[in-house]
């Protein structure tokens, strides 16, 4: 959704690229839990209350913070690595 955002300088339509709504986060005081749940069309109670761990998904190097990291309906394998908060270790 966010990468859909950004316009493209070798495509001509670029400006057709997806418009995100919903409101911008305050860097200075961001929302609890994800900070772009204010912005995402799949955010739930859970984005509300919980920040979301970076996990690798997939067998590639793709990583993700998000509670739903789902590709066009297809939820994808997550590895059970966390990377991010720190804290969240073991």
């Amino acid at each position: 959704m966010l990468l859909a955002a950004i316009p493209d300088p070798n495509n001509k339509h670029s400006a057709n690229a997806d418009i995100l709504e919903g409101e911008l986060p305050s860097p200075i005081d961001p929302p609890s839990g994800c900070r772009f749940r204010t912005r995402c069309p799949r955010a739930t109670e859970k984005c509300a209350t919980e920040e979301p761990k970076f996990r690798q998904i997939g067998n590639d190097d793709h990583w993700v913070a998000c509670h739903f990291p789902h590709l066009d309906g297809e939820e994808l394998e997550i590895n059970d690595e966390i990377l991010w908060p720190p804290d969240s270790q073991e």
